[in-house]
């Protein structure tokens, strides 16, 4: 399947690629959209909790001033799939150390959630990406094999699979820019993963939106 695709939206010298873009989950199967976001659900909220015992021994972060949000991509910035456009959920900030801020986005069966983390330095930033990847109880949450992902950045990862019980397909991207950890979950249908050009665009809009905006929240 096709993608319509906004080259300006994503940034050449990164991707350097023509996107022949195949994302997660096109039907319109009602039972499976609701498995997709059970599973979108649970993985985010685990492997949240995971990222935030990893970065217990990097030091607390300092308080980020401003408002996180502009960390975060923006659903129209998003590819759309024959499903139609992405529409964000309002984003849900976590003032807890590290600060943190998440969203979600939908289209059709389609989900992604994305989590910004504010560490306390790029050093914590950098080692949070594993720390999360591998944390105790990531392998019940997605089935899958971790694997570098240099077309988003040098220090990309990604675990490409399925949800833990076998109901959707999965991947979950972590990096670091700066000081700031980000983390991607993509959630569709069973046998209709997210494609890895598709993953490394919104990976590079979400690096973006941090690149962009960094300096606003201190």
């Amino acid at each position: 399947m096709s993608f319509q695709h906004n080259r300006t939206a994503v940034r050449v010298a990164v991707v350097g690629m023509a996107l022949g873009l195949v994302v997660a989950g096109c039907g319109k199967d009602d039972e499976s959209g609701s498995k997709s976001s059970s599973a979108s659900s649970s993985a985010a909220t685990s492997a949240a909790s995971s990222s935030a015992a990893a970065t217990e021994t990097s030091g607390a972060a300092a308080p980020a001033s401003g408002d996180l949000s502009v960390l975060l991509m923006k659903p129209e910035g998003i590819p759309p799939t024959p499903a139609g456009p992405w529409v964000g959920e309002p984003p849900q900030a976590d003032p807890a150390s590290p600060p943190s801020i998440k969203q979600s986005y939908k289209s059709g069966d389609n989900a992604i959630s994305a989590t910004v983390y504010v560490m306390a330095d790029a050093d914590a930033a950098a080692n949070a990406i594993n720390a999360t990847l591998t944390a105790p109880g990531m392998e019940s949450q997605i089935k899958g094999t971790q694997a570098p992902a240099p077309n988003v950045t040098k220090n990309a990862q990604v675990i490409n699979g399925t949800s833990g019980d076998g109901s959707a397909s999965m991947s979950i991207l972590a990096f670091s820019e700066g000081k700031v950890f980000a983390q991607l979950i993509f959630v569709g249908k069973l046998g209709d993963p997210v494609s890895a050009d598709y993953l490394d665009t919104v990976g590079v809009i979400q690096l973006d939106a941090i690149q962009q905006n960094i300096a606003k929240v201190g």
